[in-house]
């Protein structure tokens, strides 16, 4: 089952599920799962539910977070893929 966030994400992005939740790690597709990850913090919740939501465990939520946040300002693009996963949030 694919949960709220992870399902929003997978909606804004356009990727498989498959994709979201592989051990890929190609650059639009970590972006994608950041802004996701990013999205479910805001609204609340732990890393470790972040974690299970996306597949991955609670160090990745947090490494990917931390990421989010360094490295937003080379990566215009991110911010606005957050306003896109919560306006996907609002609608499922």
């Amino acid at each position: 089952m694919v949960g709220p966030y992870a399902a929003a994400t997978i909606a804004a992005s356009g990727i498989t599920p498959d994709l979201l939740f592989a051990d890929r790690r190609n650059r639009d597709l970590v972006h994608w799962r950041w802004a996701g990850f990013k999205v479910a913090r805001l609204a609340g919740l732990s890393l470790p539910r972040i974690g299970a939501e996306f597949g991955r465990d609670h160090a990745t939520v947090l490494h990917g977070l931390r990421t989010f946040e360094l490295r937003a300002d080379e990566f215009p693009g991110l911010e606005a893929r957050v306003a896109l996963i919560a306006a996907a949030v609002e609608t499922t």
